[in-house]
Protein backbone atom coordinates (compact mmCIF):
# COMPACT_ATOMS: atom_id res chain seq x y z
CA UNK A 1 0.00 0.00 0.00
CA UNK A 2 1.56 3.51 -0.85
CA UNK A 3 1.12 5.96 1.62
CA UNK A 4 1.51 9.90 1.01
CA UNK A 5 3.97 11.80 3.76
CA UNK A 6 4.49 15.49 4.19
CA UNK A 7 7.46 16.89 5.36
CA UNK A 8 6.28 20.14 6.97
CA UNK A 9 8.15 23.07 7.20
CA UNK A 10 9.43 24.92 10.42
CA UNK A 11 6.71 26.10 11.92
CA UNK A 12 3.91 25.43 15.07
CA UNK A 13 2.10 22.14 12.75
CA UNK A 14 -0.59 20.20 14.67
CA UNK A 15 -1.32 17.07 12.83
CA UNK A 16 -4.91 16.53 12.37
CA UNK A 17 -6.53 12.94 12.06
CA UNK A 18 -8.67 11.34 9.34
CA UNK A 19 -10.56 9.29 11.54
CA UNK A 20 -11.30 8.69 15.33
CA UNK A 21 -12.90 10.84 17.58
CA UNK A 22 -12.60 14.28 16.79
CA UNK A 23 -13.94 16.01 19.71
CA UNK A 24 -11.17 14.33 22.36
CA UNK A 25 -8.55 14.88 19.79
CA UNK A 26 -9.46 18.85 20.13
CA UNK A 27 -9.86 19.02 23.48
CA UNK A 28 -6.83 16.95 23.98
CA UNK A 29 -5.02 18.78 21.65
CA UNK A 30 -6.21 22.13 23.04
CA UNK A 31 -4.69 21.35 26.36
CA UNK A 32 -1.87 20.58 25.42
CA UNK A 33 -1.33 23.71 23.12
CA UNK A 34 -2.28 26.42 25.71
CA UNK A 35 -0.47 24.82 28.68
CA UNK A 36 -2.27 26.87 31.12
CA UNK A 37 -1.72 30.39 29.29
CA UNK A 38 -5.28 30.30 28.45
CA UNK A 39 -8.42 28.86 28.64
CA UNK A 40 -8.42 26.04 25.77
CA UNK A 41 -12.32 25.96 24.99
CA UNK A 42 -11.81 28.26 21.86
CA UNK A 43 -9.06 26.54 20.17
CA UNK A 44 -10.68 22.97 21.15
CA UNK A 45 -13.72 24.15 19.12
CA UNK A 46 -11.72 25.53 16.57
CA UNK A 47 -10.04 22.58 16.39
CA UNK A 48 -13.01 20.34 16.59
CA UNK A 49 -14.81 22.53 13.65
CA UNK A 50 -11.54 22.10 11.03
CA UNK A 51 -11.21 18.06 11.86
CA UNK A 52 -15.30 18.04 11.33
CA UNK A 53 -15.38 19.73 8.08
CA UNK A 54 -12.11 18.07 6.96
CA UNK A 55 -12.93 14.52 7.02
CA UNK A 56 -16.04 13.82 5.02
CA UNK A 57 -13.37 15.41 2.05
CA UNK A 58 -11.50 12.27 3.09
CA UNK A 59 -8.10 13.73 2.92
CA UNK A 60 -4.88 11.58 2.42
CA UNK A 61 -3.17 13.68 4.93
CA UNK A 62 -3.78 17.61 6.73
CA UNK A 63 -2.46 19.78 9.46
CA UNK A 64 -3.24 23.17 10.62
CA UNK A 65 -0.68 25.87 11.64
CA UNK A 66 -0.92 27.28 15.50
CA UNK A 67 1.47 29.85 16.40
CA UNK A 68 2.53 30.35 19.61
CA UNK A 69 0.34 33.16 20.20
CA UNK A 70 -2.31 34.06 22.54
CA UNK A 71 -4.50 33.77 22.01
CA UNK A 72 -3.94 30.59 20.09
CA UNK A 73 -5.88 30.42 17.21
CA UNK A 74 -5.51 28.34 13.65
CA UNK A 75 -3.70 30.41 10.92
CA UNK A 76 -3.82 28.06 7.96
CA UNK A 77 -5.36 24.53 7.10
CA UNK A 78 -2.85 22.65 4.79
CA UNK A 79 -4.78 19.10 2.93
CA UNK A 80 -3.50 15.93 0.83
CA UNK A 81 -6.14 15.17 -1.60
CA UNK A 82 -6.14 12.39 -4.50
CA UNK A 83 -7.48 14.31 -7.47
CA UNK A 84 -9.04 13.45 -11.16
CA UNK A 85 -6.40 15.43 -13.01
CA UNK A 86 -4.72 16.14 -16.65
CA UNK A 87 -2.14 13.65 -17.38
CA UNK A 88 0.81 16.56 -17.52
CA UNK A 89 0.90 19.77 -15.85
CA UNK A 90 0.78 22.36 -18.30
CA UNK A 91 -3.19 20.27 -19.10
CA UNK A 92 -3.37 20.72 -15.04
CA UNK A 93 -2.48 24.42 -14.65
CA UNK A 94 -5.63 24.79 -17.67
CA UNK A 95 -8.04 22.66 -15.07
CA UNK A 96 -6.72 25.43 -12.76
CA UNK A 97 -7.26 28.37 -14.38
CA UNK A 98 -10.98 27.06 -15.58
CA UNK A 99 -11.57 26.72 -12.02
CA UNK A 100 -10.71 30.58 -11.12
CA UNK A 101 -13.44 32.36 -11.57
CA UNK A 102 -14.36 32.99 -7.96
CA UNK A 103 -11.09 34.73 -7.61
CA UNK A 104 -11.36 38.22 -6.29
CA UNK A 105 -7.83 39.13 -8.46
CA UNK A 106 -6.40 36.86 -11.22
CA UNK A 107 -4.64 33.62 -9.24
CA UNK A 108 -0.62 33.59 -10.21
CA UNK A 109 -1.17 30.31 -12.80
CA UNK A 110 3.32 28.65 -12.56
CA UNK A 111 4.71 25.23 -12.98
CA UNK A 112 6.55 23.67 -10.21
CA UNK A 113 9.52 21.15 -10.49
CA UNK A 114 8.79 19.12 -7.13
CA UNK A 115 10.62 16.16 -5.85
CA UNK A 116 7.42 14.22 -6.93
CA UNK A 117 7.47 15.75 -10.63
CA UNK A 118 6.26 18.48 -12.66
CA UNK A 119 3.67 20.46 -10.32
CA UNK A 120 1.13 23.04 -11.67
CA UNK A 121 1.12 25.58 -8.80
CA UNK A 122 -1.94 28.42 -8.22
CA UNK A 123 -2.15 31.23 -6.04
CA UNK A 124 -5.04 32.93 -5.45
CA UNK A 125 -7.73 34.88 -3.22
CA UNK A 126 -11.09 34.57 -3.34
CA UNK A 127 -14.29 35.39 -1.62
CA UNK A 128 -16.91 32.48 0.33
CA UNK A 129 -20.18 33.01 0.24
CA UNK A 130 -19.85 34.14 3.99
CA UNK A 131 -18.11 37.05 2.61
CA UNK A 132 -14.59 35.68 4.23
CA UNK A 133 -11.86 36.67 2.08
CA UNK A 134 -9.30 33.18 1.64
CA UNK A 135 -5.95 33.04 -0.29
CA UNK A 136 -4.77 29.80 -0.86
CA UNK A 137 -1.62 27.83 -2.90
CA UNK A 138 -2.57 24.85 -4.73
CA UNK A 139 0.19 22.28 -5.82
CA UNK A 140 -1.49 19.53 -8.29
CA UNK A 141 0.96 17.00 -9.19
CA UNK A 142 0.05 14.00 -11.78
CA UNK A 143 0.39 10.99 -11.33
CA UNK A 144 -0.60 9.61 -14.75
CA UNK A 145 -4.28 7.66 -15.12
CA UNK A 146 -6.03 10.48 -14.74
CA UNK A 147 -5.27 11.18 -11.06
CA UNK A 148 -2.87 13.02 -8.96
CA UNK A 149 -2.15 14.60 -5.50
CA UNK A 150 -3.14 18.37 -4.37
CA UNK A 151 -1.56 19.88 -1.40
CA UNK A 152 -3.52 22.82 -0.33
CA UNK A 153 -2.75 25.79 2.37
CA UNK A 154 -5.39 28.04 2.92
CA UNK A 155 -5.67 31.03 5.13
CA UNK A 156 -8.07 33.87 6.18
CA UNK A 157 -5.29 36.39 7.57
CA UNK A 158 -4.10 37.91 4.13
CA UNK A 159 -1.37 40.05 5.39
CA UNK A 160 0.27 36.81 6.38
CA UNK A 161 0.24 35.76 2.83
CA UNK A 162 3.80 36.15 2.33
CA UNK A 163 5.19 34.62 4.94
CA UNK A 164 2.85 31.71 4.23
CA UNK A 165 3.05 31.15 0.43
CA UNK A 166 6.52 30.32 1.50
CA UNK A 167 5.37 27.48 4.00
CA UNK A 168 2.64 26.30 1.00
CA UNK A 169 5.79 25.72 -1.55
CA UNK A 170 8.00 24.50 1.08
CA UNK A 171 5.07 21.71 2.56
CA UNK A 172 4.30 20.70 -1.26
CA UNK A 173 8.38 20.23 -2.20
CA UNK A 174 8.03 17.95 1.43
CA UNK A 175 5.36 15.88 -0.24
CA UNK A 176 6.48 11.93 -0.84
CA UNK A 177 5.13 8.59 -1.66
CA UNK A 178 6.14 6.30 0.47
CA UNK A 179 5.38 1.93 0.73
CA UNK A 180 3.74 1.36 3.64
Amino acid sequence: MTRVDVDLPAGPWVQVPVAGDLGQWAERTADELCADREPPGPLAAELATIAERLQPLDPLACAVLVPETLPQTIVGVLVVHQVACAEDADAVLAELAAESAADIVSPELTRADLPLGPAARRHGVNAAADGTVVETVEHVVPLGRGTGLRIDLSWGAVALGPELVALADAAAAGLRLTDG
